[in-house]
């Protein structure tokens, strides 16, 4: 139904919305304010209403949802179907949903406790975000981590230490 407003009946409206009258919607438009009840009358029976400020809130309310609409996160088709490459052990997804649909049951399928289930826990926490895909196995990504783990420990200490020492030479 507002697809049948032309920009003049949708104009007069969003001033209707913002509070103005005939008068001061004629003043800002340069039309008559008989022109421009006119054009407000007509689009109240193109939206089947007959109060000029319901029909401004019909069309406010429809804008806004477009503009929502507009930036609304359109992402569950795709995390659905990461989910499904990663589980199915594929670091990339993107092939994946336009090659071939992988039927491995689901994470929650599988007890935690179990090797396979702890390994698909620690595949989708560690999802490739951009770039090429490893090729490491399982113990080799655990391998990794545990360097990373390390490093961050001695850089950690070693700033605590320079610390130490700076506030021990301060006083």
């Amino acid at each position: 139904m507002l697809s049948k407003l032309d920009e003049t009946q949708k104009l007069c409206l969003r001033l209707v919305h913002q509070g103005y009258t005939s008068e001061q919607i004629a003043q800002q438009t340069h039309l008559s304010a008989g022109t421009v009840d006119q054009y407000i009358f007509r689009a109240n029976a193109i939206l089947g209403v007959t109060d000029r400020r319901e029909a401004a809130r019909l069309l406010a309310t429809a804008e806004h949802q477009a503009q929502l609409k507009q930036f609304q996160l359109r992402s569950e088709d795709l995390a659905g179907q990461t989910k499904i490459a990663l589980i199915a052990g594929q670091g990339d997804p993107l092939p994946a949903m336009s090659s071939h649909i992988v039927n491995e049951p689901t994470a929650s399928a599988v007890p935690l406790g179990s090797a396979r289930g702890l390994a698909g826990a620690i595949k989708r926490a560690l999802a490739v975000v951009g770039g090429k895909p490893h090729k490491m196995n399982f113990r080799q990504k655990l391998l990794a981590m545990s360097w990373v783990a390390l490093a961050t420990g001695g850089t950690l200490s070693a700033l605590v230490a320079i610390g130490y020492w700076l506030n021990h030479l301060m006083s």
